[in-house]
This record gives C-alpha cells, structure tokens and sequence, in this order.
C-alpha cells in the first residue's frame, strides 16, 4: 500500500515540474506547447488503460505487469531527466505516464482481490483516501458512516 503513496507522490511531482522543464528544453515560452502535452499525457494514460486486457490476456500474474510498467516508468524517468532534446524528453514523459495507465487499474484489482470488502475503504492508501478534499486545516479520519452506532462499511469521514 506504501507504493500507491509513493507512486500518487512522484505523479503528482513530475506533472508539475515537467511542464516548466520541457518549456525550458523548448527554449520557448509557448505556453500552448504545455496544453498540448498535458493532452497527450491524458490520452496515454487512456491508451495505458486499455492495454491493461491485453497483457492481462499474456501475463497470468498482477506482480509481472506491475513491476514490468515501473520498470518502463523508471527507465522512461531516468532517460528525460538525463536527456538535453525537448523531443526525447516529451516522448520518455509520456511512456511514464503511459505505463502509469497499465499499473493503476492493476494494482487496484489487486487491492479488490486482497481485502474484503468490507475493509476495502480502510486499506486503500492515505493519498487516495484523503487526496481529494483534505487538507491540515481540513484532515480526513476512517470512521464507520453511520457514527460508530452500527454495522456500516468503513468510509471516510472530515474532520469538523
């Protein structure tokens, strides 16, 4: 679960700081070349999506393609961070974020797989549990929806 945490983290890191990098291997201040590749990042992801059934088809385990598509996000990271062409740079950006596409749904399956559903909410990592509205002024806790007074599924509850 620490790996989804990690991976949410440098995700989050790399889209941000890739733009003004890839703007500065342009050696241009087009702004549009960043709309553009933030458009491409999202049909990657799409297209790492709907390989997923592919490999799932020629890989019988979840761990293969997991660690096959982190290997090609490490190595796809490692050559545009080592790289000086804006092209080479755009292209190794969006294997990462294309291989990121065929990790995601695989390791949730996992996750599905694992836990019962009952503790499914409570055993998903913190970054997708609280990412989406909750912040040190606002911070999230697992409680039982229903207050702790009866047998409810686990959920995610703001802090007031």
């Amino acid at each position: 679960m620490l790996s989804g945490v990690v991976r949410g983290t440098f995700v989050a890191w790399a889209f941000h700081s890739a733009q003004p990098y890839l703007l500065a291997l342009l050696d241009d201040d087009k702004i549009w070349v960043v709309g553009a590749i933030t458009a491409l990042m999202s049909l990657s992801t799409i297209l790492g999506n709907q390989v997923v059934e592919v490999f799932t088809r020629h890989c019988g385990r979840r761990s293969t393609i997991i660690l096959g598509g982190s290997v090609v996000a490490t190595v796809a990271s490692v050559t545009m961070g080592l790289n000086g062409s804006f092209w080479v740079a755009t292209v190794a950006f969006l294997a990462v974020t294309g291989s990121l596409g065929v990790i995601s749904p695989v390791r949730h399956a996992y996750v599905h797989h694992v836990a019962p559903s009952a503790h499914r909410p409570a055993s998903c990592p913190g970054r997708d549990l609280c990412g989406a509205g909750a912040s040190p002024r606002r911070p999230c806790r697992v409680v039982p929806p229903d207050g702790g007074r009866g047998r409810g599924s686990t959920g995610v509850s703001y802090i007031p």
